[in-house]
């Protein structure tokens, strides 16, 4: 005896699907960290790329934009190995504590930036980035 009888095709069942936010903190699971690490590197390597780009668009001497990218990658370099001490979950929040958000950071021009990493000066001519912040762009 069948269930229903009367029924001669198959039941398809319909469900509807909606995003919704996350029940873990991404600070606190480090696999959900990695999965989203892992779904947002295209983004942030198309960010990098686009800062680079961006050199060409300012009205900057070449001398200058040369000496921005070598100051940039020391930057960048230095934060990524303050960062390595930190323990995994907690980078961020304590990079902020200590020097402040990476958006602040690379709002300042870039003396300042050097000052607050505690960098020595290995950038050739940090004179004619006086004005300048981490993108190229003028900072009064």
């Amino acid at each position: 005896m069948t269930r229903f009888p009367d029924r001669k095709t198959p039941v398809s069942c319909q469900a509807e699907v909606s995003e919704c936010q996350v029940l873990v903190d991404p600070g606190k699971s480090r696999r959900l960290r990695a999965m989203l690490q892992g779904k947002n590197a295209d983004v942030q390597e198309h960010q990098v790329a686009s800062v680079a780009e961006s050199d060409h668009a300012l009205d900057l001497p070449a001398g200058v934009v040369r000496e921005l990218q070598q100051a940039r990658r020391i930057i960048d370099d230095e934060i990524e190995r303050i960062m390595g001490f930190f323990p995994e979950g907690r980078k961020n929040n304590l990079f902020k504590i200590r020097f402040g958000t990476l958006e602040e950071i690379r709002a300042m021009d870039i003396q300042e930036i050097f000052k607050r990493l505690k960098l020595v000066d290995q950038c050739a001519h940090l004179n004619r980035l006086r004005k300048i912040n981490y993108y190229g762009e003028k900072v009064s």
